[in-house]
């Protein structure tokens, strides 16, 4: 296990062994039923990994990097993804629901048809961003970078920007 490039990361964060083994699983095989919920995840390199369908729920993921990773599907409600990079992510059909991406770069994601719903994106970069069809309703927008942003068909009732 060793000789993975992100197991001494994993190591020298002191990630849990458990959840260190089953990240390092989900990384090479692309599962896409990985179970990280409740996971403090902290600082993790999910960088270009397929977490399609992963369920993240209540996951705490500050400061991860998960850009140009496949969550199409995958459920984050409630996770706290506070300064976390999902540039060029794909968040399709995610469930992030009362989710806490303050601070975020979710430039260029695409995130249609997804819950975002009592979401928390202050101060997120949301550059070119693709929430067509996406449910924003009650979210927090209040000093995010919009430039480019797509809401064609999205629920932005009650968002504050």
């Amino acid at each position: 296990m060793n000789s993975h490039p992100r197991a001494g990361w994993l190591a020298a964060t002191g990630v849990t062994v458990l959840v260190a083994v089953l990240a390092l699983a989900a990384c090479a095989s692309g599962a896409s039923t990985a179970d990280y919920s409740n996971a403090d995840l902290t600082g993790a390199d999910f960088a270009r990994a397929d977490l399609a369908g992963a369920n993240m729920s209540n996951a705490r993921l500050v400061g991860a990097d998960l850009t140009g990773a496949n969550l199409a599907g995958a459920d984050l409600s409630n996770a706290d993804l506070t300064g976390a990079t999902l540039a060029e992510a794909n968040l399709s059909g995610a469930d992030l629901s009362n989710c806490r991406l303050s601070g975020a770069d979710l430039r260029r994601a695409t995130a249609t048809r997804a819950n975002l719903s009592n979401c928390r994106l202050t101060s997120a970069d949301l550059t070119a961003a693709d929430f067509s069809d996406a449910d924003l309703s009650n979210a927090n927008l209040a000093g995010a970078a919009t430039a480019g942003i797509v809401l064609t068909g999205a629920d932005v009732s009650n968002a504050v920007w």
